[in-house]
């Protein structure tokens, strides 16, 4: 079963800022929801069967995977065609709807994605335990802020 899950940011008490609410973000939810709502999702399927380092990790093996920054993920996208169970966080829902279309036109095992701020999102929300934890894609988007 696919989960779909909701986080509102604005109502989570925290004890730090987010770097989108500190201005560190360098693209916004509106940047990429326009992007993955016409997004036709074979282009998924092209990026993810060029070859890549992943195909040596996923390789001879099955096992878990949870993608930060994970929606439209060409990434999740192989390793749910290799048998491997997908899992991740994203804070654009279409770009997350995306994926999960992918899997359900190529028959693949439903995914569990969290819609939400990675940095916004509590541990425990998070509860299963993974082989993978990878980000491909994500961390390019933010400046370096340095502390004084």
């Amino acid at each position: 079963m696919r989960i779909v899950v909701s986080v509102d940011a604005a109502q989570k008490s925290r004890s730090h800022e987010s770097p989108r609410e500190s201005g560190g973000a360098l693209t916004d939810v509106a940047d990429w929801d326009p992007y993955y709502e016409g997004l036709d999702v074979s282009r998924l399927d092209t990026l993810s069967r060029q070859p890549s380092v992943f195909d040596t990790l996923l390789s001879g093996r099955t096992g878990s995977v949870f993608e930060l920054g994970c929606g439209g993920s060409p990434l999740l996208a192989r390793c749910a065609r290799a048998g491997w169970s997908v899992s991740g966080v994203d804070f654009s829902k279409p770009s997350l709807v995306c994926l999960e279309r992918y899997l359900t036109q190529h028959q693949l095992a439903a995914g569990n994605f969290l819609c939400g701020d990675i940095f916004q999102i509590e541990p425990g929300e998070l509860s299963e335990s993974v082989d993978f934890l990878v980000s491909a894609g994500f961390l390019e988007h933010f400046k370096i802020q340095r502390r004084s």
